[in-house]
């Protein structure tokens, strides 16, 4: 496929480099998607701030609420390792991850489950917004892909915020994993 000459530089960051394989674009990209926190404002907001809080148990973790169907568990787990540095995946011939990062994602996304309710296992990030948006059970998620509508103040009963993902203490990039619709090209 032959994309616009142009096409880098008009996308998001580094995202059209996620559609190329071996040298050639494997499908076109439509819109881009980046994973993000959400808070409800008018119950408390977050619950914590950093990834290390949840760790140590330091965070309240009351009312959060993560999606976790497997293909978003899944997209968490990349977002931890990212941030935490693991920037090149697989980390060996033999290992996905290093042991260290690996065990710390798998920490967090254990306690994030136990936070929230079981059925989060079913849940994707819609239904987590969509919940948020209309009871008052949870008040904050750290991790999921947004949408703009649930941002809008007529769009459901509670209005939700966008924030930051939480990051690891020590200040180091703040990464997230890249999402979005996509067309396949066959040639």
């Amino acid at each position: 496929m032959v994309m616009p000459d142009d096409s880098a530089d008009r996308s998001l960051d580094h995202s059209l480099e996620s559609y190329v394989w071996k040298g050639q674009i494997w499908v076109m990209p439509v819109d881009a998607a980046c994973q993000m926190a959400v808070e409800r404002i008018d119950l408390g907001g977050a619950t914590f701030g950093t990834w290390d809080e949840v760790l140590n148990a330091k965070a309240d973790l009351a009312g959060t609420v993560t999606p976790l169907l497997p293909v978003d568990a899944f997209d968490l787990m990349m977002t931890l390792l990212a941030t935490a540095g693991e920037t090149k995946l697989p980390f060996s011939d033999y290992d996905f991850t290093s042991d260290e990062n690996g065990l710390k994602a798998l920490h967090i996304l254990k306690k994030l489950y136990l936070a929230g309710p079981s059925d989060a296992v079913k849940w994707n990030p819609i239904h987590v917004l969509e919940a948020m948006s209309t009871t008052n059970d949870f008040r904050f998620s750290p991790a999921l892909f947004g949408y703009f509508n649930y941002a809008h103040p007529r769009f459901r009963d509670h209005v939700l915020s966008y924030v930051d993902l939480p990051r690891f203490a020590g200040g180091g990039p703040m990464r997230g994993i890249l999402g979005g619709l996509r067309r396949v090209i066959w040639q």
